[in-house]
């Protein structure tokens, strides 16, 4: 998008930074598990709290690899810009966790620590949460805003301890000053959700909505389209705002430079006994033009193990002429699925739920952030298997227990083939 017009407006800065942290690694049975944890066999995940010294420090051991990851958890001020790259984690993460979702663990043989920042980074392992439409039931109604949802939310993603959070959409419901308002809920909320090991604010990598343009389903915020007759919108303005706050710009991620609100981002592995490349496109329906559409075909062509495309709206919600928001069925998926990608990542209803794409790929929806819904609200955690696959597990957002009763797991291989 062309947007030279664009005037960016910082949020204000992030709420102190809560201690606590879970050490998480992948498992079958509790004897993958560190002695007084136990394994979920949904999550295939151990879940065992960091114990805390005196001096606020917290240390935890993880299983497979026998390796051990200490953090210092003391509560600090977060700056205004946002900029989380994370660069002095120390914590430890091995990929350790069944060939299927019945068999055991098999463990890991080495490991090494790493990092995301704004424009990516390298892991030992591809481990990260997902949360989308948080936002309250009518325009305006900053008052009823989800506060206490998304509180829970990234409290208990911080728990699980994810090395970067996705957002799938739809921030805020707002029309003008009370987008601010909002937003700034959401960011204290994210606030609480640091990066593993340390005391700095974790990584978020967020997508556009319908209500970061005007709230409209196919409603289109490119510069050659809405822009150019309206104005920018106070959503969008305020869209762009959040992503600096989380550190991107047009040095990290060059999309930006010109105001387009869509990216990449590079995941590598930090191992180099477990090479694997990933790559998430954040594709912008609601800001579509030909210029997304070019970067989009390019973004897809490149060669990496995984690729997990995040948008707003799915494939199969907009089934009817009269929703058609602009970079859906009849544009960005038929670039997407002449590509070959692991899993499309989405919001837009307020659920959670395993779909299926136009070419037949895993879609899996999770919008049920805060917005209002008949279901639970909640996240989902993603954790690579040493096997490769890729297993995905709602949570309830105000508990990490028994994550199975939430839903069932849903394992695809990098292909894309489920499990």
């Amino acid at each position: 998008m062309r947007t030279s017009t664009l005037s960016l407006f910082m949020i204000a800065g992030l709420a102190l930074a809560a201690c606590g942290n879970a050490n998480l690694t992948t498992c079958s049975t509790n004897a993958d598990c560190p002695s007084g944890a136990t394994c979920d066999p949904g999550a295939r995940v151990c879940l065992a709290p960091v114990v805390h010294n005196a001096s606020g420090s917290a240390s935890s051991t993880s299983s497979g690899a026998s390796s051990t990851s200490t953090s210092s958890r003391t509560s600090s001020s977060s700056t205004s810009s946002g900029s989380s790259s994370g660069a002095s984690s120390t914590t430890t993460r091995t990929a350790s966790g069944s060939g299927s979702s019945t068999s055991s663990s098999s463990g890991g043989s080495s490991s090494s620590s790493g990092s995301v920042g704004p424009q990516g980074g390298s892991v030992p392992a591809l481990v990260f949460a997902i949360v989308g439409d948080t936002r309250p039931q009518q325009q305006g109604a900053t008052s009823s805003y989800p506060t206490a949802v998304i509180t829970d939310i990234y409290a208990n993603i911080n728990a699980l301890s994810p090395e970067f959070v996705i957002g799938t959409g739809d921030y805020a419901y707002c029309s003008g000053s009370d987008c601010a308002a909002q937003t700034a809920n959401y960011l204290t909320a994210a606030s609480q959700y640091l990066a593993p090991g340390t005391s700095n604010p974790g990584q978020v990598f967020l997508a556009m909505g319908n209500h970061e343009c005007n709230g409209y389903t196919a409603s289109n915020c490119a510069s050659d389209n809405y822009i150019s007759v309206n104005g920018v919108t106070p959503n969008f303005t305020n869209f762009m705002s959040m992503l600096t706050h989380f550190g991107l710009n047009s040095t990290n991620q060059p999309t930006l430079a010109t105001g387009n609100p869509y990216y990449e981002v590079d995941v590598n592995s930090s191992d180099q006994s477990n090479p694997w490349t990933a790559k998430f496109v954040i594709v912008a329906a609601n800001a579509w033009d030909s210029a997304q559409a070019t970067w989009l075909t390019s973004t897809m062509a490149k060669a990496t193990t995984y690729t997990f495309v995040v948008r707003h709206e799915s494939w199969e919600d907009d089934g009817a002429t009269s929703s058609n928001q602009p970079g859906d069925q009849g544009q960005s998926d038929q670039i997407i699925n002449a590509a070959s990608y692991t899993m499309l990542l989405v919001g837009h209803t307020h659920e959670y739920r395993k779909s299926s794409s136009g070419s037949g790929q895993v879609e899996l929806i999770v919008g049920n952030g805060g917005a209002e819904t008949s279901g639970p609200a909640g996240f989902v955690l993603c954790s690579q298997l040493s096997n490769g696959n890729v297993s995905c597990q709602p949570y309830s957002s105000t508990s990490t227990s028994n994550p199975s009763t939430n839903g069932a797991a849903v394992v695809v291989n990098a292909a894309g083939a489920v499990q």
